[in-house]
Order: structure tokens, then C-alpha cells, then sequence
């Protein structure tokens, strides 16, 4: 698949739309209020650090944080009022053993939200799939996508955006055997299909596309110019 955009200076310059820039003050100002959730493998925790180290003020709410990397993690704002709240998405997964009370499915806890406009929910589902099967993939995806149908019903100026799944290096028979490109694609595709037949108001971030057309060298967790830009395609989403 060839990209549908290009990089030039580490900007990214799609074919089909505009990337709006904001500057720190500009994005703060616009999420004033905001309550974003983050649901996922740790290639959307990396949204949350982007905001603890790229923005400013977002301190760690300490006696709610999980030790594990997959364990849930609380941001706050205070000057701008804005919540960041990150949490896995259950099983199955690769990383060290959690608590099982930790391991709470997408699904249930987007019946328990209260959406409304100012409400972020972004969600990405992939890494830790590849050694399952795609009917596994597609009945999470699908109940995943229910509970998102219920909660735009209750609230239908929610914004809920997907990320998809991003290019990684194959550093062993092990990763290029369980989770290569060619495996991740497969559930990418099968994604892909769903979320054009279920056909919801909600957006999709396109990381295939980010990490293919770049000249950085294939990663799991995407380097800066990559989660910058997705960032800024969220906020485009959002504020404009």
C-alpha cells in the first residue's frame, strides 16, 4: 500500500487534507475542560507521554498509578482543567503479568463514560493481537464498536478517534514470525473493514500511512516527528 501523503522537514503533508499547527498555548486553550481517555496497547500510551512532556502542567495523579507500564496512568491539569486518563485494553497481552483487577476490557468501560463535547476518546488495538486469531480480533473489535454505537446515542457530540497500527522492526525469528508487518497488516486490514462497514461517526488515525512514508527506521513505539503528527491530526479533529 503506498502512502497518501509525504514528510518534508519531519512535517507531514497528506494528499487528501490539511494538518493544522498549534502552538502549546493554542492547544491547551482549545482542550480546556477536556476529559481524554486512552484505551489500548502502549503505542497509544505514548499519547499521554507526549502531553506529561510536550505540554505544559500535566502532573501524574501518583495514588491512582498502576507500576506496570500496562497499568492505568492519570494526568491533570490544573491551570486548564484537563484530564488524561490511559488504561489497557485486558487481554491478551505480551507485557509482564498485572493484577487482574487491572485488566479491564474497552467495551465495559465505555458503557460506564458519560461522553458529551468535551470528551476525547482514542483507541488502538494491534500489538498484542498478533499471535491470537482475526475472529478474536474481530468479535473485540465489533463489541468495542457497540459500546461506542450505545455511547454516541447517550452523547452524540463524543469525538472517538481509532489509531491503526504502525510499521515495527523484526529484531529475531521470534518477532518476524509473531508479529511482523505481514501479520500486523492482516489485522489492519481486517480493522479497516469494519470500521467502514459499521460506518460511525468516528475518526481514524492513520499510523500505517505516518510510519511507512517516513525515513525513520521501523519501531514498535514510533519516534517523535510520527506521535507529533498524530497529535496534531487529533487536535485538528478537534478544535477546528
Amino acid at each position: 500500500m503506498s502512502a497518501q501523503g509525504y514528510f518534508f522537514n519531519d512535517i507531514w503533508r497528506p494528499f487528501h487534507c490539511k494538518i493544522k499547527t498549534f502552538s502549546v498555548k493554542k492547544a491547551l486553550t482549545c482542550l480546556k475542560g477536556t476529559h481524554i481517555y486512552m484505551f489500548g496497547d502502549s503505542t497509544i500510551r505514548q499519547f499521554k507521554t507526549y502531553f506529561q512532556t510536550s505540554f505544559k502542567g500535566f502532573k501524574g495523579i501518583s495514588e491512582k498509578e498502576g507500576r506496570l507500564p500496562l497499568s492505568p496512568k492519570h494526568l491533570y491539569n490544573s491551570v486548564y482543567n484537563i484530564t488524561v486518563k490511559y488504561r489497557s485494553h485486558g487481554l491478551p497481552l505480551k507485557s509482564p503479568c498485572q493484577p487482574m483487577t487491572e485488566n479491564h476490557y474497552v467495551f465495559n468501560e465505555l458503557n460506564k463514560l458519560q461522553g458529551g463535547p468535551d470528551v476525547v476518546i482514542l483507541i488502538s488495538l494491534w500489538a498484542h493481537f498478533g499471535k491470537t486469531t482475526l475472529f478474536l480480533y474481530e468479535k473485540r473489535i465489533e463489541a468495542i464498536l457497540d459500546s461506542i454505537q450505545r455511547l454516541l446515542e447517550r452523547f452524540p457530540e463524543t469525538t472517538v478517534i481509532f489509531k491503526g497500527a504502525n510499521t515495527r522492526r523484526h529484531n529475531g525469528p521470534f518477532w518476524s514470525i509473531c508479529s511482523s508487518d505481514w501479520v500486523a497488516y492482516r489485522f489492519e486490514e481486517k480493522l479497516r473493514s469494519i470500521l467502514s462497514r459499521r460506518n460511525l461517526n468516528i475518526g481514524f488515525l492513520d499510523a500505517w500511512d505516518l510510519t511507512t512514508a517516513h525515513y525513520s527506521a521501523d519501531y514498535i513505539h514510533p519516534n517523535k516527528y510520527i506521535i507529533t503528527t498524530m497529535v496534531k491530526q487529533v487536535l485538528t479533529h478537534y478544535c477546528e
